[in-house]
C-alpha cells in the first residue's frame, strides 16, 4: 500500500481555502500620510522577507458630497509577506488619459498593507468639476514595483 503525500501546490491551495473561509479577526486602516515631494528610491529591500506567494489589491476611485477619494485594499495575500504601498490621487480640468499629465493632489504611504487593511486618500472638490484618476504602486516582498491605475473619471 502506497502512502499519499500532499504536494506543495495542494498545501498552498488548502491554506488559501482556509484563509478565505476564516475571516480576519482584526482589520485596521493604514494611516494615510500626505506628501507633495518626489519619492526617493527606497533602499530597504534587505529588511523585506520574500515569502508570499500572491496578493490581490483592489483600487477604487469615487466621490461623496464634496470629496473625491481613492482607496486601495489588500483583499487577499497568500502566506506572510510585506506589501509596500504608495497611493496617489490626480486631477485635471481637462480630460487626460495619463496621470503624468495631471496634477498630483494627494499621496499616502504604507510600509506594509496587511490582508484586510485599506489605505485611503481624500481631497475636497471645492465645488469644481474636474477629471480624476487614482494610482497605486506597490512592492510585493522583493519583487519589482508594480502599478495599477484607474480610468479617468469626471466628477461634478
Amino acid at each position: 500500500m502506497k502512502s499519499k503525500r500532499i504536494t506543495p501546490i495542494t498545501m498552498a491551495l488548502l491554506i488559501a481555502i482556509c484563509i478565505l473561509i476564516i475571516p480576519s479577526a482584526q482589520s485596521q486602516n493604514a494611516i494615510a500620510q500626505s506628501s507633495q515631494t518626489t519619492i526617493n528610491k527606497i533602499e530597504q529591500e534587505s529588511s523585506l522577507n520574500p515569502s508570499g506567494v500572491l496578493t490581490k489589491l483592489t483600487l477604487n476611485l469615487g466621490y461623496t458630497n464634496d470629496e473625491v477619494f481613492a482607496t486601495v485594499k489588500n483583499s487577499f495575500t497568500l502566506l506572510p509577506s510585506t506589501i509596500m504601498i504608495y497611493l496617489e490621487l490626480y486631477s485635471s480640468y481637462d480630460y487626460q488619459s495619463s496621470y503624468t499629465d495631471m496634477t498630483l493632489e494627494k499621496r499616502a504611504y504604507c510600509p506594509d498593507l496587511n490582508i484586510g487593511s485599506s489605505l485611503e486618500v481624500r481631497v475636497s472638490k471645492n465645488g469644481e468639476t474636474k477629471y480624476w484618476k487614482a494610482r497605486v504602486f506597490y512592492k510585493f516582498d522583493k519583487r519589482e514595483w508594480t502599478e495599477k491605475v484607474t480610468d479617468t473619471m469626471l466628477f461634478d
